[in-house]
């Protein structure tokens, strides 16, 4: 007979086509797919030819390439969580852990992701089901979350009916959506203003020149709240030291070119949930320039702890997440803002961030001679000045600095 050639499924074209969710890998009947780290780090879905039959299903999966589902906000508030535990180990206001907690209490099932402290630290999106496990949950983590064996458990949880609650970047949630392939009653999502994800293995890389060799870290945290929200600071610790360490922001590589967006995922800068058109029924974010667009609320001194406690910003994007909204009054302290409002502290509810010559510069120099190589370029480029200063800052308790501003704005 005469051989049948088997269609030839491209998955990408270029590295700006793929947000590395993994969803493709979920939907594979023939488990063809796999994700694959490329020479910097990120990971991008591979098919093994041998077992693909050319159903395409992965294609058709693919929420990134093909049109997305997406609502405009109806409604922006200010928003912060009234249990002071959950708002300190949050990223920002504690809206989420609020929304989750609710969740939890009905029954329900919360994914999100979580560090898994092995010899690597690796960032994966799971699923809880204990109120005791929510902080795992909070915070935030500057490194894409592995989703692709996620897909499948949330739809289980879903289609058994239980309350379930999923969060990520826009892209993870539009990947759970066109999974899916439909909406369903008992299904919340929640995605977050992302301002794009460095991968795992540069992270990790990173995290072995803060460790001495034998010693593994126990403990990571991106945003820790003991000087404040608005100035970041690393607290980590590792098994052998018991004791914890802080870092400036400024004075991390990693962090620092993160928050440059040196050193994102190549589709990021080009991302199309960058913007207003939002997959999740709720999107939550840090509230930049509150001050600025709500100063009436800083006449309470409340407001004024809140700025070193963390302030959300909440767009609720369809009824789904105005009902969610609704069932946590008592415990989310709402303030009425406008679209307009959050998006001028937040560049990327407008736009892609910008990709900057640096990038190429850094991962040639991450390809060629490691990661060494990335921590001593960014040292020698520190002034003095900057170290001191930030130094410095990890010296100030936080009590005091509430002090002083408090005294210069009465």
């Amino acid at each position: 007979g005469v051989l049948q050639m088997k269609n030839e499924i491209v998955l990408f074209e270029n590295k700006e086509q793929c947000c590395g969710c993994g969803v493709c890998v979920s939907v594979c009947p023939k488990k063809a797919i796999s994700m694959q780290e490329d020479s910097c780090g990120f990971k991008y879905p591979r098919i093994d030819d041998a077992l693909c039959v050319g159903c395409g299903a992965c294609k058709k999966v693919c929420s990134y390439q093909n049109e997305a589902e997406c609502n405009h906000p109806m409604n922006g508030y200010v928003a912060v969580n009234t249990n002071k535990k959950q708002v300190n180990g949050s990223a920002s206001g504690g809206v989420f852990a609020a929304v989750a907690e609710k969740v939890l209490k009905a029954g329900g099932k919360v994914y999100g992701a979580a560090y898994s402290f092995d010899k690597q630290v690796t960032v994966n999106t799971i699923g809880i089901d204990r109120l005791e496990d929510l902080p795992k949950l909070q915070g935030s983590k500057y490194v894409q979350s592995n989703t692709e064996n996620i897909f499948e458990d949330v739809k289980k949880a879903v289609l058994e009916g239980r309350r379930v609650l999923f969060s990520g970047t826009p892209c993870q949630v539009a990947a759970l959506n066109e999974f899916l392939g439909r909406r369903y009653e008992n299904l919340l999502t929640v995605d977050i203003v992302c301002h794009g994800v460095p991968n795992q293995r540069f992270f990790n890389d990173y995290l072995g020149i803060l460790k001495k060799d034998s010693d593994d870290i126990s403990e990571f945290n991106f945003r820790d709240k003991n000087r404040g929200w608005e100035d970041y600071f690393i607290r980590f610790n590792t098994r052998l030291s018991r004791k914890y360490k802080d870092i400036h922001c400024r004075i991390s590589s990693f962090y620092e070119y993160f928050l440059k967006s040196y050193v994102c995922r190549e589709n990021c800068y080009s991302c199309k949930f960058a913007s207003l058109d939002r997959p999740a029924d709720l999107t939550i974010g840090d509230y930049w320039g509150i001050a600025k667009q709500h100063p009436e609320l800083f006449k309470e001194d409340k407001w004024f702890d809140r700025k070193y406690t963390g302030i959300s910003c909440l767009l609720v994007n369809t009824e789904t997440g105005e009902r969610a909204i609704e069932v946590c009054k008592e415990q989310l302290e709402l303030v009425p803002s406008t679209v307009e409002k959050i998006v001028a502290g937040n560049g990327q509810l407008r736009q892609p961030t910008h990709r900057s010559e640096k990038r190429e510069y850094i991962f040639e120099l991450y390809r060629s001679k490691g990661y060494a190589a990335v921590e001593n370029d960014f040292q020698k480029s520190l002034t003095l000045s900057y170290r001191i200063k930030d130094s410095l800052k990890c010296m100030i308790p936080l009590k005091l600095k509430m002090k002083i501003k408090r005294v210069r704005h009465h």
